[in-house]
């Protein structure tokens, strides 16, 4: 397509994101899509997508959707700790780091690696009580981990 023609669309995807609206946008995000996935779905050049929300009326909405992904993560990967068994080890753990990492980096205020963060926590209390479940240890010879 020519550089004229991809302008062409990507100035009709933002038009019909002003329609859609950035409130829209974030309902998406607080249900841990990716933009690309979110673009998909809303009909829209991701491109297009990626310049709205950036743009200077959208900035706090995205922070907030930003923080409503990292939180809909957290709790993707509580859900995956809690359906695991033991064969599914090593899987579960790429699963739930990946969206560790992710949230760190969609709220690095709460959940960024400067300091232990909340969904560390949770996730570190979660996963113990995984392999409390697994081994039939009761937790009397585990030790809590350390939120330092």
């Amino acid at each position: 397509m020519s550089a004229a023609g991809e302008a062409s669309r990507r100035r009709r995807s933002l038009r019909l994101l002003d329609k859609i609206g950035m409130d829209k946008v974030r309902e998406h995000m607080a249900t841990g899509k990716s933009l690309a996935v979110i673009a998909n779905v809303l009909g829209v050049r991701p491109e297009a997508l990626l310049t709205f929300v950036k743009l200077p009326e959208n900035a706090e909405r995205y922070r907030l959707g930003r923080a409503e992904r990292a939180l809909a993560l957290v709790e993707q990967a509580l859900d995956i700790v809690d359906a695991a068994d033991a064969e599914d080890v090593r899987i579960v753990k790429l699963r739930v780091e990946t969206r560790k990492w992710l949230a760190a980096h969609l709220d690095p205020r709460r959940y960024g690696n400067g300091r232990a963060s909340q969904a560390e926590e949770t996730l570190d209390a979660a996963h113990l009580d995984l392999l409390r479940r697994m081994t039939g240890d009761n937790g009397e010879n585990v030790e809590e981990p350390s939120s330092s």
